[in-house]
């Protein structure tokens, strides 16, 4: 009598050191508001836009401030520079003297005059763009007007440097990528990140990915998030993820037990790429048939 030959798939996913079969996708962090945004890393600036329809998305912003300068005399003429709105259809001036808008000051140079002696000056720009709410920057305050001054000023930008918690999904184990679906509202809108295990510096993580390395098995992976403008202290703001946990490893192609299926029979684990393991079909108590270890 011929043998009956098995061949029974295996699971497709088998252990392996820091490696497991059983998956949990982790999504962590809560909502944030869409934004585009740029970041700095090691192979240079990048910029994305995170989606649409939410807060930042909305809201027209500068990448570079508005600033302006000249003799801060009566007399002499203020130059102002715009700042760089990507988004902007539409830019609009005002000038400011004690804080307050000056009538009819709407251009982007100002001609200073006696009134305003004693007195500071700042230049409020508004971008506009249709869809999305205007956005409004303002400069920090000159010193006094006096006639004793004769060296030109430049107006530091009005830079607050606020921002909100990434959003990074993806699971957290060995093998598998998180990745930044949302930074948040970030204002300015260029900033760095950083990919940190147990709270220390990944080497080179700077990106809106991160793939998970064997070494951070049993760590915390946080995505740190700063904005830095010059002059004015820099904000940061992080999410981390749950213990990084074993991934797991998968054959190429099915594999599967084929050989006898009596007692004595030799049983093989087979591939596509030849055999992996032979044993011998043993006697259980019962009296059938088990295939190895």
């Amino acid at each position: 009598m011929g043998e009956t030959h098995l061949k029974t798939p295996l699971p497709w996913a088998a252990p392996a050191v820091g490696a497991a079969i059983i998956l949990a996708t982790v999504g962590f962090a809560g909502p944030a508001e869409a934004a585009y945004a740029c970041w700095n890393s090691e192979d240079g600036r990048h910029c994305r836009d995170f989606g649409d329809g939410a807060t930042a998305q909305g809201t027209v912003r500068p990448l570079d401030y508005p600033t302006f300068s000249g003799i801060l005399a009566a007399g002499h003429t203020l130059t102002s520079y715009s700042g760089d709105w990507t988004r902007a259809q539409r830019l609009r001036y005002e000038w400011l003297r004690d804080g307050a808008v000056i009538p009819g000051a709407v251009g982007e140079t100002y001609d200073i005059t006696a009134v305003d002696t004693n007195r500071t000056l700042a230049l409020r720009v508004t971008g506009s763009a249709a869809g999305l709410k205007d956005g409004v920057v303002t400069t920090l305050a000159s010193p006094k007007v006096s006639d004793a001054n004769a060296a030109e000023f430049t107006a530091r930008p009005g830079v607050s440097i606020t921002g909100e918690a990434p959003v990074v999904d993806g699971v957290s184990r060995v093998g598998f990528t998180l990745d930044v679906i949302n930074l948040g509202t970030w204002s300015p809108d260029v900033v760095t990140m950083q990919w940190q295990a147990d709270g220390v510096d990944i080497e080179g993580a700077n990106g809106d990915s991160y793939r998970i390395r064997v070494s951070d098995l049993g760590k915390r992976i946080t995505l740190k998030v700063t904005g830095s403008w010059p002059g004015v202290e820099s904000v940061s703001k992080s999410n981390t993820a749950p213990v990084v946990t074993p991934g797991y490893i998968h054959p190429g192609d099915e594999m599967y037990l084929a050989g006898g299926s009596k007692v004595g029979n030799i049983s093989v684990w087979r591939r596509a790429g030849g055999m992996r393991t032979a044993n011998r079909c043993r006697s259980s108590t019962s009296g059938s048939g088990t295939a190895g270890r």
